[in-house]
């Protein structure tokens, strides 16, 4: 797929955003799907697709659908990831589908590709920090069979 990175662009940071996008489409993920831009109504460049969950963890061939928000800072600010689809992971809000990569945003750099942060939420889906929940707090239920669970209700193949 060709983007157009004409100077019809508007800004700066479409244009990085789109730049990015095209060399994903040049070197796709495997466990991306239908990855699309587009613009929210306050204006806010987004980026929505399915991820498919990994081979031998809990969100085993799991379809997620998510939503990445990136804000007017970015590139120089990280971008904001969500779960659209419902996922029990200790590193995501069960009520709003936000995901916590500390790593990723703590180190977070403007040099940092889309493909870079779609694998970093890839890995977190692979190794879940149980030790560490989203916004601190320990949540029982939110153990690797219940991600199992969760996953054959809400995550299946459409």
């Amino acid at each position: 797929m060709s983007i157009d990175t004409s100077s019809s662009i508007p800004n700066a940071q479409t244009r990085r955003l789109l730049k990015d996008l095209e060399s994903y489409y040049k070197n796709p993920l495997s466990f991306i799907q239908n990855l699309q831009y587009s613009v929210d109504k306050e204006g806010f460049n987004q980026l929505h697709g399915i991820l498919i969950g990994p081979d031998h963890s809990s969100y085993e061939n799991g379809q997620f659908a998510f939503r990445i928000k990136f804000p007017l800072e970015y590139p120089f600010k990280p971008f904001a990831f969500f779960f659209l689809t419902r996922i029990c992971h200790p590193n995501v809000d069960t009520e709003t589908g936000h995901a916590c990569h500390d790593e990723l945003i703590s180190s977070w750099k403007p040099q940092i590709s889309i493909s870079t942060i779609l694998s970093k939420m890839y890995s977190l889906l692979q190794q879940p920090d149980y030790n560490k929940y989203y916004g601190e707090q320990v949540v029982p239920d939110k153990d690797p069979e219940t991600a199992r669970q969760w996953t054959q209700q809400y995550a299946k193949p459409v």
